[in-house]
């Protein structure tokens, strides 16, 4: 028995994906499909797929709502966060080196307290009707 518990935890440990944060559910990613050099900006496009088949395209970016009455910035400081920038008076844009991963830092600043939303920059795509 005890030998069935320990194969199934090193399993899922195998197994463990990259996963971060929307609307308060967690969502789980596949691993990385690819890295596209489409160069826009300087940034290159992240993509992964969610464990529900749903393709997701991204920049090294994360978006920070933070909660009424807190001071994220000092949230940033306390990380070694220093490349950010105020998109409104609740919103800040994380710009990431392609060496940090994405989903660590999303994981981090979701279980602040100071902090509503932590999830990647998401591309949208057109879609002509």
């Amino acid at each position: 028995m005890k030998k069935l518990l320990l194969l199934s935890l090193l399993s899922s440990l195998c197994f463990a994906s990259d996963f971060y944060y929307e609307f308060g559910k967690k969502v789980e990613m596949k691993p990385k499909l690819q890295a596209q050099s489409l160069n826009t900006q300087s940034n290159d496009i992240l993509e992964y797929e969610t464990t529900e088949g749903k393709k997701v395209k991204f920049k090294n970016e994360i978006i920070i709502q933070c909660k009424k009455d807190s001071n994220c910035e000092k949230v940033f400081k306390d990380e070694n966060i220093n490349n950010y920038s105020k998109i409104s008076n609740a919103f800040y844009l994380i710009k990431l080196n392609s060496s940090q991963n994405i989903f660590e830092y999303c994981q981090k600043l979701y279980t602040n307290d100071s902090i509503l939303i932590a999830h990647p920059n998401f591309i949208k795509e057109r879609v002509y009707r």
